[in-house]
């Protein structure tokens, strides 16, 4: 079952890579809790969000995730690099559509 769920979503990630869309936001909420317990879902999530054109409330979600990674590395400079891009991210997207 565990292979079938990666399989699934390498195709998305896949997917992702060869289209310029932007990741619908509903699957994006649907793994945001997932990509706390699961390291893999957290990578996939990450690289196609950067691999993607993003509106704010995405760029939002991408730095979440980038906070949330921070929790999966082991290296503490890696941890504090990654939290700091993510805080970043979020601080943009913020600073873009404050009322949001």
């Amino acid at each position: 079952m565990i292979r079938f769920v990666l399989l699934i979503s390498f195709c998305l990630l896949c997917s992702f890579k060869t289209s310029n869309k932007n990741i619908d936001l509903d699957y994006i909420r649907n793994n945001y809790k997932k990509s706390v317990s699961e390291k893999k879902t957290c990578e996939i999530m990450i690289k196609a969000l950067e691999q993607s054109k993003l509106n704010n409330v995405q760029l939002a979600y991408l730095g979440a995730l980038q906070t949330i990674w921070a929790n999966h590395t082991i290296n503490p400079l890696t941890k504090l690099s990654t939290f700091k891009k993510g805080k970043t991210n979020i601080d943009k997207a913020i600073k873009n559509e404050n009322n949001n």
